[in-house]
């Protein structure tokens, strides 16, 4: 089943405010004037939330007249779902009020009506207000759009598709939201080798933007790991304070600003570089030792790959014994000891001897001196 990601704006209700609208809906005239005091971000404490309830009590009145032709996203989901067959939906909010409630609306409206339309091929939709309205992303501030919005994006993105290792089952629909952002889910799109869908409102047209064979070399990632991992998340570095200051300046010219010495990721360098460490997962181990006897023991390296980056896996598979948390692998004798370190996993005994695990249960207390100069490490990760 395809995943249709659509972000969503508020072409919900600037059609309500048409005058062909507006001679049908009984009540216009008692919230039209309560739309510009809901714009502003999707967590302010002042979202008049009288003024909210009437707007979605008003406009989903409006939505059980049966109407697919409501808004820009719900028009063009249906028309996806006709060309593609079955499909779950994940609507993505801008952070603003507007745009949390337009997917609420549209999200009931689906679901309500999902055996009326598209010969009922909406199998499934998601939207939770607290998880999918992307933080940062609006028009009013530049440097937070770019330095958070984007970023905030990829990372749902990348949450979508598997954690960032599936997207053969992801399409993009950006007929809704900014335009600001169909630049970069275009990017993003084209080197995932997934289609994008667009409908002009005013048409019954669907257009499928195809893939093109757009590849991006990542290496120069790897090579400026550190620069990039000091860049992450909005932060501005002096630019001398990076490594191979010179070089890394050249590299990745196309991913950075530099404005009196200052340093930071533009928009397109903050969502190439989250979805590019996506792929790896970042732990502590207590010494070298630990790290050699990781990548020596291959049941404990592929448990490392596979399984212990995946919170779900390593919360369901996590056991207290005696005074350690140990991953138990199962039906076979690996185990791995690990604590959390400044919210990161740090892996301070590995085992894969059963006898040999045992004594040290027995004979060894947990105790912070274990994990007190920890050394960071990455993996790439895998797929079970």
């Amino acid at each position: 089943m395809k995943k249709i990601i659509t972000t969503v704006g508020a072409s919900l209700f600037t059609n309500y405010m048409k005058p062909e609208a507006q001679a049908k809906i009984e009540g216009y005239e008692t919230i039209k004037g309560q739309f510009d005091v809901l714009d502003a971000c999707a967590d302010a404490t002042d979202r008049k939330r009288q003024q909210e309830k009437e707007i979605k009590e008003q406009i989903h009145y409006w939505l059980t007249l049966d109407n697919p032709n409501a808004c820009a996203e719900i028009k063009s989901l249906l028309k996806i779902a006709e060309q593609e067959g079955n499909i779950e939906v994940y609507l993505l909010a801008t952070d603003t009020v507007l745009s949390v409630l337009a997917c609420e609306l549209i999200g009931d409206f689906l679901i309500t009506n999902k055996a009326n339309f598209a010969e009922g091929k909406v199998k499934e939709v998601h939207f939770k207000s607290k998880n999918d309205a992307i933080k940062g992303l609006q028009v009013k501030d530049k440097k937070s759009f770019e330095k958070n919005g984007l970023v905030n994006l990829q990372k749902k993105l990348n949450q979508i598709a598997n954690n960032g290792f599936y997207w053969d089952d992801c399409i993009f629909n950006f007929t809704g939201g900014y335009k600001a952002i169909i630049p970069y889910l275009t990017i993003i799109a084209q080197i995932k080798k997934r289609p994008l869908y667009y409908i002009f409102e005013d048409t019954n047209e669907v257009i499928k933007i195809p893939q093109t064979p757009l590849a991006f070399d990542t290496d120069f990632f790897e090579t400026y790991w550190n620069n990039f991992e000091k860049l992450s998340d909005g932060n501005i570095i002096d630019v001398n304070e990076l490594e191979n200051t010179y070089q890394f300046q050249q590299d990745a010219q196309s991913c950075i600003e530099i404005e009196e010495g200052d340093c930071c990721l533009n928009g397109l360098g903050g969502m190439l570089w989250e979805d590019y460490k996506s792929q790896f997962f970042t732990f502590y181990v207590a010494n070298e030792d630990v790290q050699r006897e990781i990548e020596a023991k291959q049941g404990i390296k592929r448990i490392v790959e596979n399984k212990i980056w995946n919170k779900e896996i390593l919360t369901s598979k996590t056991e207290k014994k005696g005074t350690h948390k140990v991953y138990d692998d199962g039906n076979n004798p690996f185990r791995v000891f690990y604590e959390n370190y400044h919210n990161t996993i740090c892996i301070y005994k590995v085992f894969e001897n059963h006898d040999i695990y045992e004594n040290y249960i027995n004979t060894t207390l947990f105790n912070q001196g274990l994990i007190s100069n920890p050394i960071l490490k990455r993996m790439k990760k895998s797929l079970i």
